[in-house]
């Protein structure tokens, strides 16, 4: 039991105190936070002599958890930071050992309270500690105070948003018996150059922890996928940690991810406990992954866990290996080596370690200065550097390397390796047609790994002659393409396009693309009253191209040519994605698009437009395959089948990258589905899918109504789970309504089954115009993808 009159005794200029029932105008001791820091009383601090603020047991607010005014930051903050203190050598104490009775609070956070990624503290100055206290954002998560429920506080909402903790700039950060929690973007100050996390609990959803970190003998709760973004220089290491997952299941993946992209993790002598109820076959062991797509860079390290975690290519155990000491030593007892992980040039030790912790300065992280390497014909050699580095970011040159080529068994007949000191010379031919492929791994003595993808492109081959010069067929409804190429075991990668001209003027209609032939044109609506051309580029897989050759299939396409001239099908394979900006009868419209109402965060994140508005690619969470995605946010997609207004049907198939049925990255982006429209005067009835500020595991779907690029947005809105991987939006439009019918393929986990997943909805509405077509306001997200939706079809008709 802590004696507050002792310690008020002790307090002078660089010990205060913060306790909520202090007396009025006491010199060192303040009832708030604010009153504190407001104080003018907080100063840099010294090692020796550190700023140091005791904190006595309860709840300290850093802004009224009544307030409903929205919070925006100051100008000119990366974040919208609710308090920022600048302090060298500030120490943070809790008067309790259990510092759950010690709260540092607040409830704000993304679209509800804030504009922007909410963040309580900011921090600016080297060696701050943090004992036995809770920071807690309690947006989305109750409040309970021990022993006190008149200090207990419900959470500002359900749905699961950005509220973060903190950050700091500077270095050597410790905290020690503290509680860190929030759910998405839990940031549990982070940014320090060195951080140590000992003893402390973690609970959050994704992109949470701090990722380049030590945590020694911590516990986590995590109820998302990938508390981790990525990690940042050397990484994050776990060290004698438990791990809770709370998380729904997902049947198409792994149990847990550690990160969402790519980095280095380091598991030493950890538990995993699964603790979630969600039915399931409980016959499969626990699937712990480091992210679900990983890349070369991603090299991590292991030691004594009671789970396995994959996959095992980019995966080091270090059972036997020299550089287990780096982490940990065995004897009697195991001995965390916490300085040989953190003391960098200045011999920060803060667990007190001394020399006795084991072997210092061992490396923990070899890094290769490329990942992907292409050795093309202009390039035949490439020189590859290696380095290793000791957790705090140092470099080491004591380094006894070992390079070892894996994979395809031409490549590794095909490349050569020549060791130069810490350089390795990588050299490959390739006389054959395809591009040979191989790991180039790269090994310590102690047990460090790094590896890199290697290709090596084949020669270059002459423009391939004709055998059967091109021709074009009519058969049942479609032009196909026949013709024939001099290949000599190389594969046709020829560049084919069909065009329709009208009116003097030329549109792309279907492309190439690598692994897709497009050797058929199947027209509709567009092609009525239009030529038709087909342009070949004549080239293999390994060749220069040969001369571009034009056909014209037909002079003027008439309707009764047409299997359907009222309809329009893509499954998007043959799409063109160049931006197409014109809005003409049977043309697709391909653009940029801006709101005439503001989003609050729009294009935060692009600092230019890039050339295509949409991209046809692959991509991966929610999406399957490959289809067409919004290359930035803010992009529209139409068809005109006439300038007039028009009843018509559509149906639309897309994956949402999203999984947990969200759609978006932030609340208030959205996505519309526009029918009977007039994308000139942006006039017309459309369906609108929404990602709510309420929910976090569905979508608000309601119709909204265009006059000149403005909505007019009904009262009552309704949720489903449906926007997730297989969904279909079909849409009917008449001279009395508004049909749409939202579906989805996917059987979906009953830990988000809390909306309902197949949806129709009816209103008032009569069409503006002839087009239909899609308006997407939503940000793209991690690696350009994460935050979308792929299309993979669209079919319209025009109804009489």
């Amino acid at each position: 039991m802590i004696d507050k009159n002792t310690m008020i005794e002790k307090l002078d200029e660089k010990h205060l105190m913060l306790d909520r029932n202090a007396d009025p105008g006491s010199t060192w001791c303040f009832r708030s936070w604010q009153e504190l820091f407001h104080s003018g009383k907080i100063q840099d601090g010294t090692q020796e002599a550190p700023m140091t603020v005791y904190l006595m047991p309860d709840v300290y607010w850093l802004h009224d958890p009544e307030d409903q005014k929205i919070f925006r930051g100051a100008e000119g903050d990366f974040l919208p930071y609710e308090q920022k203190i600048s302090c060298n050598w500030l120490r943070l104490i809790g008067l309790s050992e259990h510092p759950e009775e010690v709260v540092i609070a607040a409830n704000k956070g993304q679209s509800h309270g804030c504009i922007g990624n909410y963040t309580m503290l900011h921090f600016e100055g080297d060696g701050l500690y943090l004992e036995n206290l809770t920071i807690g954002n309690y947006c989305n998560v109750d409040l309970n105070y021990p022993g006190d429920i008149s200090k207990n506080k419900k959470k500002r909402c359900a749905a699961i948003t950005q509220a973060q903790l903190g950050d700091v700039k500077g270095d050597r950060f410790y905290a020690k018996n503290c509680r860190f929690v929030s759910r998405l973007n839990l940031c549990p100050i982070c940014g320090a150059r060195r951080s140590l996390y000992e003893n402390c609990h973690f609970e959050s959803t994704d992109d949470a922890l701090n990722g380049n970190a030590v945590y020694l003998g911590c516990d986590f709760d995590f109820y998302g996928e990938c508390p981790i973004s990525a990690t940042d220089g050397t990484g994050s290491a776990f060290l004698d940690c438990r791990f809770r997952i709370r998380g729904h299941r997902d049947r198409n993946g792994a149990d847990q991810y550690f990160m969402k992209g790519q980095g280095t993790i380091y598991v030493i002598n950890c538990r995993f406990e699964d603790m979630r109820d969600e039915s399931t076959d409980h016959s499969r062991p626990l699937w712990v992954q480091w992210t679900r797509y990983p890349q070369p860079e991603t090299v991590c390290y292991v030691y004594g866990n009671d789970t396995p975690i994959g996959p095992a290519e980019h995966t080091v155990d270090l059972t036997g290996k020299p550089g287990l000491a780096a982490f940990l030593t065995e004897g009697e007892a195991t001995k965390y080596n916490i300085r040989n992980l953190l003391c960098g040039t200045d011999g920060w030790d803060p667990l007190g370690e001394g020399k006795a912790s084991g072997k210092e300065l061992l490396p923990i992280q070899l890094v290769l200065n490329q990942s992907m390497l292409t050795l093309t014909e202009e390039h035949r050699s490439r020189n590859v550097c290696v380095t290793a580095r000791y957790f705090s970011g140092e470099i080491t040159e004591k380094l006894n390397l070992t390079f070892e080529m894996v994979g395809d068994e031409e490549a590794q007949l095909g490349i050569s390796l020549l060791k130069q000191g810490h350089t390795l010379i990588l050299s490959g031919e390739n006389d054959g047609t395809g591009i040979l492929q191989g790991i180039l791994l790269a090994r310590t003595d102690t047990g460090l790994m790094a590896m890199a993808e290697v290709a090596v492109t084949p020669t270059t081959r002459p423009a391939p002659g004709w055998i059967q010069h091109p021709h074009i067929l009519w058969q049942s409804g479609k032009f196909v393409l026949h013709y024939e190429l001099e290949r000599k075991g190389a594969e046709d990668a020829s560049l084919i396009s069909w065009e329709l001209e009208k009116d003097g003027e030329r549109q792309r209609v279907s492309v190439s693309r690598p692994g897709v032939e497009n050797l058929e044109y199947f027209p509709g609506n567009e092609a009525i009253g239009a030529a038709v051309y087909v342009q070949i580029i004549p080239k293999l897989n390994c060749s220069l191209p040969a001369e571009t050759v034009e056909l014209c299939a037909c002079k003027e396409m008439n309707a009764n040519m047409i299997t359907n001239p009222c309809q329009i099908q893509t499954d998007f394979s043959n799409f063109p994605t160049e931006r197409q900006p014109l809005i003409r009868s049977g043309w697709w419209t391909r653009d940029f698009y801006t709101p005439r109402e503001p989003l609050t965060e729009w294009r935060k994140w692009e600092q230019k437009l890039p050339d295509m508005p949409w991209v046809y690619r692959m991509a991966g969470n929610g999406c399957v395959g490959a289809g067409l995605m919004p290359a930035i946010q803010g992009v529209m997609l139409f068809y005109t089948f006439q300038k007039e207004a028009g009843n018509m049907k559509t149906e639309i198939l897309l994956d949402p990258a999203k999984t947990f049925g969200q759609g978006f990255g932030s609340a208030g982006q959205y996505m519309d589905v526009c029918v009977g429209f007039d994308p000139e005067s942006m006039t017309g009835p459309a369906f609108r899918i929404l990602r709510s500020p309420d929910i976090s595991n569905g979508v608000e779907v309601f119709p909204v109504y265009y006059k000149n690029g403005l909505t007019t947005l009904p009262e009552t809105r309704r949720y489903t789970a449906g926007f997730v991987t297989g969904c279909h939006i079909e849409t009917e439009i008449n001279n009395r309504s508004l049909k749409v019918h939202l579906w989805t393929e996917k059987e979906l986990s009953t830990g988000i089954l809390e909306y309902p997943s197949d949806i129709t909805m009816e209103t008032g509405a009569v069409p503006a115009g002839g087009s239909m077509g899609i308006l997407h306001t939503g940000t793209c997200g991690g690696g350009g993808w994460q935050n979308t939706v792929m299309l993979h079809g669209i079919r319209a008709q025009l109804m009489d």
